[in-house]
């Protein structure tokens, strides 16, 4: 199994598996309320046994190439996921989508979790370029993005469609000569 160790000895991602269900469905339960502020697939994760359907899907679709997706563990506990999604193999992009247990925000994990991602991504992939989209009200997300140096592309009115209503987003990217750039600098 695909396991990635960052550069901080309590951060590690993981595949998706089975196993992590109950851990997975515990954290969306104890942030359920703030995750149904940004999330729409809250409302589809019911039971332990969504999130461990969920796993299973995601690593076969990591399988297929179809997305990038780990489990972030900090201290050996389970505490968000990151992933690559609507990835685009004729353009060389995809779509960076993360969430974390409020009990874990402002320690940087999502930060180096990011990172990690973006390292993986760019060197063993084909991906050129990462998009990152964020509900404009979401100053958490907009934090993780801006001190990883992602670039506002602009404003998309009404992107999403969430609890009865439309959103506005910002849409940032990255591209890998960017990354190269800064990887050389150690930024």
């Amino acid at each position: 199994m695909l396991k990635i160790t960052t550069k901080t000895q309590d951060l590690t991602l993981k595949l998706p598996n089975k196993k992590y269900g109950r851990e997975v469905f515990e954290v969306i339960e104890n942030n359920r309320e703030i995750f149904n502020q940004w999330f729409f697939w809250t409302e589809f994760t019911r039971e332990i046994e969504d999130s461990e359907n969920f796993q299973v899907s995601q690593l076969e679709e990591f399988g297929k190439g179809n997305v990038i997706v780990f489990n972030i563990f900090y201290q050996e506990r389970l505490v968000g996921m990151i992933d690559v999604h609507a990835i685009d193999q004729l353009n060389k992009r995809g779509e960076v989508g993360y969430w974390l247990d409020k009990d874990y925000t402002g320690r940087g994990i999502m930060s180096t979790a990011l990172k990690t991602i973006e390292e993986y991504v760019f060197t063993e992939t084909e991906l050129n370029k990462l998009l990152i989209k964020h509900d404009i009200e979401n100053k958490n997300s907009k934090h993780v993005i801006t001190a990883n140096n992602y670039r506002l592309v602009g404003e998309l009115k009404e992107e999403i469609f969430h609890n009865k209503q439309f959103h506005d987003c910002l849409i940032y990217e990255k591209t890998k000569n960017e990354w190269k750039r800064k990887a050389k600098r150690g930024v």
